[in-house]
């Protein structure tokens, strides 16, 4: 089975970027993005091949420490890798 990156980021310029950077790193190997934790953690029911997440701090709806939970409680041993930008 494939691995797989899960990128979570609502903003498409980033959430484009991320999955070019993906790419780059990991080549041939699945990136798949989502504009929401919501999407997600939906995404994380329906495919086992996820080892990686990258997920957006400031989304809407469901975000910050509380998304982090979620996601470990969805997948307990796949690493997270926070990305956040402020213009603060």
């Amino acid at each position: 089975m494939a691995h797989t990156a899960l990128i979570v980021e609502d903003h498409p310029l980033y959430r484009g970027a991320l999955i070019q950077l993906m790419l780059a790193v990991v080549g041939e190997a699945g990136t798949v993005a989502v504009n929401s934790a919501e999407a997600g953690l939906r995404l994380l029911d329906e495919r086992l091949d996820v080892r990686l997440i990258l997920l957006d701090m400031g989304l809407p709806g469901l975000s910050g420490v509380e998304a982090i939970r979620a996601f470990v409680r969805a997948r307990p041993l796949v690493p997270i890798i926070v990305v956040s930008a402020s213009e603060d």
